[in-house]
């Protein structure tokens, strides 16, 4: 994966791929379980809500973003009204769990984020993603944003709730 796959402006932070993607290799650790990204998380999250745990198993053993993502289209039980509902939730807790569980991530997090918005210019995705390429000028004008970037908005979220705390102690 692309390292720098990003444009900052003095208010945005356009990206596709980076640390900021999903699909990045970072560990992370949920009640003794280890996932290798969020995506990998976010996908696990959509099998046990829908009580699907042979795939879950699955989705816990594979080793690669996109492997999680097939197998997460694949959950028994599916059903959209439903996920649309809890989804976003779901996926800004992995999103959070990724950066406070990986300093030298939410370090970079934290640099970029401050006083500017995150966006996701991937242009294949319409919900998580603006549906506009990151590269692409007219992604700069939210009048041209096709898509509803959620993922911004959990980065955006992420990035306010660890600001505060830069130091690296959990106290239990």
């Amino acid at each position: 994966m692309e390292k720098n796959k990003y444009i900052v402006t003095d208010s945005h932070v356009y990206f596709h791929g980076s640390f900021l993607s999903n699909w990045y290799p970072c560990p992370i650790e949920y009640e003794g379980k280890s996932f290798h990204c969020s995506e990998q998380l976010y996908m696990w999250f959509k099998a046990k809500y829908f009580r699907d745990n042979e795939t879950a198993d699955k989705i816990l053993k594979c080793t690669h973003a996109r492997e999680a993502k097939d197998l997460g289209r694949q959950v028994n039980g599916f059903d959209k009204v439903r996920w649309d509902e809890r989804s976003f939730g779901y996926m800004l807790y992995c999103v959070y769990l990724k950066f406070k569980q990986n300093f030298d991530l939410r370090d970079e997090l934290l640099k970029l984020g401050e006083g500017r918005k995150f966006v996701e210019g991937s242009p294949f995705d319409k919900i998580w993603g603006v549906g506009i390429d990151y590269r692409d000028m007219r992604i700069r004008d939210e009048e041209n944003w096709k898509g509803q970037n959620k993922l911004g908005q959990c980065l955006d979220y992420v990035y306010n709730e660890l600001k505060d705390t830069k130091d690296r102690i959990e106290l239990i």
